[in-house]
């Protein structure tokens, strides 16, 4: 795996209003207490989710090839615009290089200019990090 990151084609954010519409398979959390001070938020996708919601706004939005998400969380006030084709391209080639994935996890950032951006997480636990099963109470075996 390399060590350079990987960011999600398609996604910007820039400050914004608040909007009331839910966008389903797309979550947003504060980040870990001990993370540094540029990481802004942690994200989840949910691929089946995010996809049928995807689909739904296209029919709803024939002419439009952005999608604007406006984020209103205490940790982070924002407005993630997503060009659909694009967005749509880079997760499906995720899903095809990523078969047994049904999230895909990110982090939003601040660069040293103050902009934010979103990179890929890619942190997976070692199986040592695993509790082994002789390790679990019996009635969890």
């Amino acid at each position: 795996m390399s060590d350079e990151p990987k960011f999600i084609d398609g996604m910007r954010l820039t400050a914004e209003p608040k909007s009331d519409r839910l966008v389903d398979g797309l979550m947003l959390k504060k980040p870990n207490d001990k993370a540094p001070d540029f990481v802004k938020a942690k994200g989840s996708i949910n691929l089946q989710s995010f996809g049928k919601w995807v689909t739904e706004y296209q029919k709803e939005k024939i002419d439009n090839e952005w999608v604007n998400l406006m984020i209103q969380e205490p940790y982070l006030q924002a407005k993630m615009s997503l060009k659909l084709d694009d967005f749509k391209g880079w997760i499906a080639d995720f899903a095809k290089s990523n078969p047994s994935k049904e999230w895909i996890n990110f982090d939003i950032k601040e660069s040293k200019s103050g902009n934010l951006y979103a990179e890929v997480d890619t942190w997976e636990p070692n199986k040592e990090d695993k509790p082994s099963d002789d390790s679990l109470p019996e009635w969890m075996r």
